[in-house]
Order: structure tokens, then sequence, then C-alpha cells
């Protein structure tokens, strides 16, 4: 929760301070939500990547249809590049020492992804 305090007469063109700290707070509050909207991208990926696996094992039966292979190999394209940003947004939660935030669900794209097709 955020407190704003106002002065008693106007101060129009005046610095708002939130909490009567300065500018400190402020950037606390960006990087909540900058940590909220991270979180947010972060679950869309793993969601997003989750169906793409999915996708692919339940391709894996028309793998010899050149298409349906096509498809596939674009499939796991994606998901690499996909994995590669988790793992950039999991070293973030790190460094914010906010390791709560990591999916731990995310090991199960690790191993579904490790299928390949011939």
């Amino acid at each position: 929760m955020v407190e704003i305090f106002t002065a008693d007469k106007s101060r129009v063109g005046e610095k708002v301070y939130f909490n009567d700290s300065g500018l400190s707070k402020t950037n606390k509050i960006d990087e909540i939500d900058n940590v909220n909207v991270l979180k947010e991208i972060y679950d869309e990926l793993i969601d997003f990547t989750c169906k793409l696996i999915e996708s692919n094992k339940n391709m894996e039966e028309y793998k010899y249809d050149e298409d349906i292979l096509e498809a596939i190999e674009e499939n796991e394209s994606i998901i690499k590049r996909k994995k590669e940003v988790i793992e950039k947004i999991e070293k973030r939660f790190y460094m914010l020492e906010r390791e709560d935030l990591i999916n731990r669900e995310n090991k199960l794209i690790d191993s579904a992804s490790e299928v390949k097709y011939l």
C-alpha cells in the first residue's frame, strides 16, 4: 500500500514525495511493478512453451508428413528461443532475490522438449 502525503496549501509544480521520503521509495514502487510485469510475462512464456511442447507430442504420430515435420522443427526452434528467455528471466529473479517467483514446473519444459523427432 502506498500513502501519499499532500500539503495544506497548493504546491503545483513541486515534486510529490511518496511516504515523505523522496525518490528512493518511488524507485522501489517501480521495481515492484516491474517484477510483477516480469512475472506475468514469465508465466505466459512458460504456458506458451508448454503448449508448443504438447502440440509437438500430438503431431508425433504424423511426423512422416513433410509439412508436419517442418512444423515440429519450427516449434522446436521457438521452444529453444523461449527457454532462453525464460532462463534470463529466472536469472533476473535470482538477482532480485525473488526465487519464490520461479515456476518449478519449468523443469517439465526441459524434460518434455528433449523428445527428438526423426
